[in-house]
């Protein structure tokens, strides 16, 4: 089974950056992160990232990043 790669902490990561499509670009600061796994009966496990953004206008806004999922063999 492959291993998950471990990520920094968030406050030890660079400032994210968005683009837009109209191409301008906004950074945030990431406030908060919480990583949950889910698995279900039929060996799937699923891992999300959810984090917590402060834009440079003001804006608070959570943000779903990414997942995993994991077949066991």
């Amino acid at each position: 089974m492959k291993t998950y790669k471990k990520i920094k902490p968030f406050k030890e990561r660079s400032k994210p950056k968005f683009k837009h499509p109209d191409g301008e670009i906004i950074y945030g600061t990431i406030l908060d992160e919480i990583e949950i796994e889910h698995g279900d009966l039929k060996g799937k496990l699923y891992k999300y990232l959810v984090q917590k953004i402060l834009y440079e206008d003001g804006k608070e806004e959570f943000r779903f990043c990414y997942y995993y999922i994991n077949f066991s063999n």
